[in-house]
This record gives structure tokens, C-alpha cells and sequence, in this order.
């Protein structure tokens, strides 16, 4: 019965990186590995260092601004896979 609670309780350890990391979002506030899951049309800000956010080959796009804005003073932030596209015009 021990090793079936173990057992469990590590699936379970491992299945909630993978639920977070396919949602779509527009704050990473917590380190760790983001996946985007489809195209977005919004700006993503990270606020966390240790990031790494993997586009999934998928567009970032924002209109009216920054597609992905950083904040100041971050270390060990990795953007890859995927592209993004920003406006500065007014």
C-alpha cells in the first residue's frame, strides 16, 4: 500500500509542471519553464528570473506595444522557438 501512495504521489509531482507550462498567459510572476500552446495577441511580461519560456514555434504579437517586456535586474531569462512581434509607432 506504501509504494502506491509513493508512486502516486510522484506522478502527481510531475504531471503539474506540464498543466502549468500549456497554459496560455500574460505574467510570468514564478521561475521556471513556460510553454506557450498557441499564437498570442498580447503582450507577456516576466517579472521572475530563472525563466525559461519556450514559444513552441508559436507568434507573439502585440499592436500596440512590446510583445514580451523584462523586467530590469533579471538573471538566466531564455525566450526561444518562436517570434514575436511588437509596434513602438503611436
Amino acid at each position: 500500500m506504501k509504494q502506491r501512495i509513493a508512486l502516486l504521489i510522484v506522478v502527481s509531482f510531475l504531471w503539474i509542471p506540464f498543466v502549468q507550462a500549456r497554459i496560455l498567459f500574460s505574467l510570468i510572476d514564478t521561475p521556471g519553464f513556460y510553454k506557450l500552446s498557441d499564437d498570442l495577441n498580447n503582450s507577456v511580461t516576466i517579472s521572475a528570473g530563472d525563466v525559461t519560456f519556450d514559444l513552441g514555434g508559436h507568434t507573439i504579437t502585440n499592436a500596440s506595444g512590446s510583445g514580451i517586456i523584462i523586467t530590469a535586474g533579471l538573471d538566466q531569462v531564455t525566450i526561444r522557438n518562436g517570434n514575436v512581434v511588437g509596434s513602438t509607432d503611436a
